[in-house]
C-alpha cells in the first residue's frame, strides 16, 4: 500500500471524509489506474455525497473485480444509496470471495430489513424476515464481539414487533461498546414503539453524542410531527368552519353570531394544538429539547446550514 493511500484511509477512519475525497482525487491525477484509490474516493464520498460515490466505486470494481476491499466499498455505496437489489448482488459476490467475513452477513440483513420497510404489504413478509434474521445470526456467530452484528439482529426482531429480543440485542451491543451509536438508536426505537417518548428521545441524544454524524436529530425531529400534523388539520378545520358559517350567514344569521362562532372555533383548535404539542414536549428531557431547538435554528433560512 502506498503511503498516500494509507493516509487517505486514515482520514476516512478519522471521519475527515471531505479531506479524504479531495486527497484521493489529487492522487488519481497521477495514478488513474489504481483501483484502490478509486475505491477510497468512493468510500469517502459515500459519507458526504453518496450520489457521487457510485461512479468511482463502479470504476474500481471494473479495474479490480476480484478485490474484496473494492467489492466491499461497492456494497456500502449501494446501501447508502438504498439500491437494494444492487446491494444484495454485490454482497453475494463479496461472500464468495471472503466467506469468513462477518460484514456481508450483517449487511445482507440490513438490506433485507430495508426491503421489508419498502414493501407495501400490510404486514412484513415472513420469508424476508426469516432470511434477514438468519443472515444477522450468521453475522453474530462470525463476530460475537462486534456490536453492530447484535444491533442488526435486534432490528430484525423489532421490525416485526418483537420488543424483548430486540432489547436484549441492543443491551448486548451496548455492553460490548457503551458508545455504539446504533445501539442507542435501537434502544430509542424500542422505547418509541412502547410509547416512552422521554426515554426514546434521550436514547437518540446519546446516539448523537456517541457519533455526531449519526443523524440523531432526524429521529428527535419526528417527535414534533404529530403536533405539526395536528396544526395542519386544525387550519383545514378552521377553513371548513368558515365556509360552513359563510353558508349559514347567507341564510340570515347576524354578523355578531358569525364572529363569535368563528372565534370560538379558532380558539378551540389552537388550544387543542398547543395542548397536544406541550404533552409531547413535556415528556422530553431538557437536553433532548435543546438538541431539537438547536437543530431548528440551523434549518432556518439565513442561519447556519448543514453542508
Amino acid at each position: 500500500m502506498s503511503s498516500e493511500l494509507a493516509r487517505i484511509r486514515s482520514l476516512i477512519e478519522l471521519g475527515r471524509h471531505e479531506e479524504a475525497a479531495a486527497a484521493a482525487a489529487e492522487a488519481l491525477t497521477t495514478d488513474a489506474d489504481n483501483a484502490e484509490l478509486w475505491a477510497a474516493r468512493a468510500e469517502a464520498l459515500s459519507k458526504v455525497e453518496p450520489k457521487q460515490a457510485l461512479e468511482p466505486a463502479q470504476r474500481a470494481v471494473a479495474m479490480a473485480p476480484d478485490s474484496p476491499n473494492v467489492q466491499r466499498v461497492l456494497v456500502q455505496v449501494n446501501i447508502r444509496l438504498d439500491r437494494v437489489d444492487e446491494a444484495l448482488a454485490a454482497i453475494e459476490r463479496l461472500q464468495t470471495m471472503v466467506p469468513h467475513w462477518p460484514e456481508p452477513h450483517t449487511w445482507r440483513a440490513v438490506v433485507l430489513i430495508r426491503k421489508i420497510g419498502k414493501s407495501k404489504r400490510s404486514s412484513p413478509d415472513k420469508t424476508l424476515v426469516a432470511e434477514a434474521r438468519a443472515a444477522a445470526r450468521r453475522g453474530v456467530e462470525a463476530a460475537p464481539t462486534w456490536p453492530n452484528a447484535h444491533t442488526v439482529l435486534g432490528w430484525t426482531h423489532l421490525v416485526v414487533g418483537e420488543v424483548e429480543p430486540a432489547r436484549a440485542a441492543a443491551a448486548t451491543a451496548l455492553q460490548l461498546d457503551p458508545n455504539w451509536a446504533d445501539g442507542h438508536e435501537l434502544m430509542g426505537d424500542i422505547h418509541r414503539q412502547e410509547g416512552n417518548v422521554r426515554e426514546a428521545a434521550d436514547a437518540y441524544v446519546r446516539a448523537g453524542k456517541a457519533n455526531p454524524e449519526h443523524g440523531a436529530t432526524d429521529r428527535l425531529r419526528e417527535f414534533q410531527r404529530p403536533a405539526a400534523i395536528l396544526g395542519g388539520v386544525g387550519v383545514f378545520g378552521i377553513w371548513l368552519v368558515v365556509r360552513a358559517l359563510t353558508v349559514v350567514g347567507r341564510s340570515g344569521v347576524g354578523p355578531g353570531v358569525m364572529v363569535f362562532l368563528v372565534s370560538t372555533a379558532v380558539v378551540a383548535v389552537v388550544a387543542f394544538y398547543l395542548i397536544r404539542r406541550s404533552r409531547v414536549q413535556n415528556q422530553l428531557s431538557s437536553e433532548a429539547q435543546t438538541v431539537i431547538d438547536l437543530d431548528r435554528k440551523m434549518q432556518r433560512p439565513g442561519r447556519f446550514r448543514r453542508k
